[in-house]
Formats: C-alpha cells, structure tokens, sequence
C-alpha cells in the first residue's frame, strides 16, 4: 500500500507519506507516485506528484507537506485539469519556486504552486516524465517520453520577482560565453584536429 511508503530527508529521520487517505483518487492501488521531492530548504518539507489515469482521472495531484508528512496541502493551482502530474522539482536556489511535469511539458510556478505557468521556449507539447538539476549551472534537465532531453537555464527564474515582473522592462545579466576554436594542428598528417575551449 501507498501508504506505508516511506523515505529520507536528509539523514533526519523517515516520515511517512500518508496522504492519499485525504484524496478522492484513493485507493492507493489506482494511483501512481509520480515523484517525491524532498526540499532543498527545509527538513521537514517535501513535494509529492502523483497520477490517477488509470481510473480515467487526468487531473494534477501535486501536494506539500512541511512538517514531515503528518499533514498535505494540495498546491495544484490552476495547472490543466485534463494533463496529469508526473514529476516535481524544487528550485535549489528558491522554495517558492517549482518546476512540473505533466503531458504537455513543463510548468512552472514562483509562489509555491497557485500560479502556474507553461515553459514553451522550444520544448513542445511533449509528456515530461523526468527532470533534474544540473547545480553548477542551473540548468534544469528535462527528460521527455519522446526520448529527447531538452536543457533550460533557469537563471532568469530565479531572478525574477514581483518587482522585475513589475517593471515595463528587465535586463537579466549574460553570463560569459565560451568560444570553441577548431585548430588543424597538422595539415599534412590527415584530419587531426585539436579543439581548444
């Protein structure tokens, strides 16, 4: 059963993921564990995605929990009630901000999960079944059930606050680029080439 899942925050102990019993999609035989984030920010604090299609419920169940799992606030928003709810990741850089996964990409939302908003910068509507960060550079790892991974720099998210939304216009900073030169270092030896970044 669902309910006696357990897992590790951080070496601070278990606590157990007992929420399903609260939601009209229990029985937990019909229901899938999408994903459980444990939160970068606070211990007892963790994220839990899960999804009722098989009982032709395509609606997202995406919940938090911030004292250990004792209880469950349902933070859904206004994500599409017909795309499902796959994974969840929690920003490292800010507890507010979420980034999900559903049938139609990716979404993401800077108020803890009211207001959820639908990443289209060239990923397409695409089920997203996986994501992770990659912490040196903040890019957010996306992997798609069309086989394809698809990399977003979430550094203006991270940035961004109601005061930047509020200006008529924002300049986020550029960080320094990389030049990748192709050098022939023996032009009568063949195709040898040395790459110098």
């Amino acid at each position: 059963r669902l309910a006696a899942v357990r897992f590790r925050v951080r070496g601070d102990g278990d606590f157990p993921l007992d929420m399903l019993r609260y939601d009209a999609c229990a029985p937990a035989t019909q229901a899938d564990v999408g994903e459980i984030e444990a939160s970068h920010h606070a211990p007892e604090r963790a994220w839990v995605v899960y999804d009722c299609h098989r009982r032709d419920d395509y609606r997202p169940y995406v919940y938090r929990t911030d004292d250990a799992g004792r209880s469950w606030t349902r933070v859904s928003g206004d994500l599409p009630e017909d795309a499902g709810s796959w994974v969840v990741r929690e920003s490292p850089t800010d507890p507010d901000v979420l980034f999900l996964g559903n049938e139609r990409g990716v979404y993401f939302t800077m108020d803890g999960g009211q207001r959820w908003t639908r990443l289209k910068s060239g990923l397409p509507t695409v089920g997203v079944r996986d994501m992770n960060f990659n912490y040196g550079e903040r890019d957010l790892v996306v992997g798609t059930f069309g086989r394809s991974i698809y990399i977003l720099d979430t550094s203006a998210i991270a940035e961004m606050s109601p005061a930047v939304l509020a200006e008529p216009a924002h300049l986020f900073p550029v960080e320094d680029g990389r030049i990748h030169n192709r050098i022939n270092t023996y032009a009568s030896f063949g195709d040898a080439f040395l790459s110098l970044i």
